[in-house]
């Protein structure tokens, strides 16, 4: 069974991070993060997988929380945009 807290930890990462946010390029050739609407739309997929519909409550928190992100990625306050490995 996953916990929360490993949902959460693995939702920080790369891939995972994309369910939230996709890169967008803008028409100048930069890029910003648009959301992805992935948790919303999820349930509306056809197929097998089990259908559920977000109430209004958790999909405005899931809007809040990109909201704040691209905040944060925006601001580069803690070099959020750099890559670690160059």
């Amino acid at each position: 069974m996953v916990s929360f807290v490993s949902s959460f930890a693995s939702n920080r990462s790369t891939p995972y991070i994309l369910k939230l946010g996709i890169p967008s390029q803008k028409p100048d050739g930069t890029y910003t993060l648009v959301p992805s609407n992935r948790f919303h739309d999820h349930g509306a997929e056809p197929g097998s997988h089990p259908r559920y519909v977000l109430s209004a409550a958790l999909q405005a928190a899931i809007d809040q929380y990109f909201s704040r992100t691209l905040a944060r990625f925006l601001a580069n306050t803690d070099g959020c945009r750099s890559n670690p490995s160059n």
